[in-house]
């Protein structure tokens, strides 16, 4: 049994606010929380280089998409050498300069 179940009402909020979206990113970095069917979907039809590890649950069916299944193939092959050359670790840094920014600043500041 997967650890992770997504909410149904998580998926419907994450479409509306992908559908505002006027301005795409190159690429679009994020943990495994982010390993959503719709999401990959969003980003192979806006051209969006996704950088976000596969769940180690992930269906095979669910895999088809174009995008997610490439992102997992390489995964697995090597996650290592996937971080190094995807920059994953990026992703680490900019956390880091936010959380840094929140302690020194009284308001915090929010992606």
């Amino acid at each position: 049994m997967s650890p992770f179940i997504p909410h149904p009402k998580g998926r419907r909020f994450l479409a509306r606010h992908l559908r505002e979206l006027t301005i795409f990113p190159e690429k679009l970095f994020g943990d495994g929380g982010y390993d959503a069917i719709i999401l990959f979907d969003f980003c192979y039809k806006n051209q969006i280089q996704t950088i976000i590890p596969i769940r180690k649950n992930a269906k095979p069916k669910i895999l088809a998409q174009p995008l997610r299944h490439r992102e997992s193939t390489l995964q697995q092959i090597d996650f290592d050498l996937w971080k190094y050359f995807s920059e994953y670790g990026l992703r680490t840094a900019v956390g880091r300069i936010f959380r840094h920014l929140n302690e020194s600043l009284e308001m915090p500041v929010h992606l």
